[in-house]
C-alpha cells in the first residue's frame, strides 16, 4: 500500500491540525466548507448533489441546532 495523499487523508490531517491548534468548533466547521462542497461535486445524481450542497451550505448555528446542542 502506498502512502499517497488521498483527499480523505488530507482532510483528516487538516482536521487533526485544526483540533490540535485549539480552533473552536465553529472555526473547524467553517474551514471544512470547501471540503464538504468538493465531496458533493463527486455525486453523479443531480438531485442528490443539490441536497448535499444545501446541507454543506447550512450555517453553523443551524447545524448545532440540528445536533440538539446549544452554541
Amino acid at each position: 500500500m502506498s502512502a499517497r495523499a488521498t483527499p480523505l487523508r488530507v482532510g483528516a490531517a487538516a482536521l487533526a491540525a485544526l483540533l490540535v491548534s485549539g480552533c473552536s468548533s465553529r472555526q473547524i466547521y467553517d474551514a471544512s466548507l470547501g471540503w464538504r462542497k468538493n465531496e458533493c461535486y463527486k455525486i453523479g445524481d443531480l438531485e442528490q448533489r443539490e441536497r448535499c450542497m444545501k446541507e454543506a451550505d447550512r450555517p453553523y448555528d443551524a447545524y448545532r441546532a440540528g445536533q440538539g446542542k446549544t452554541p
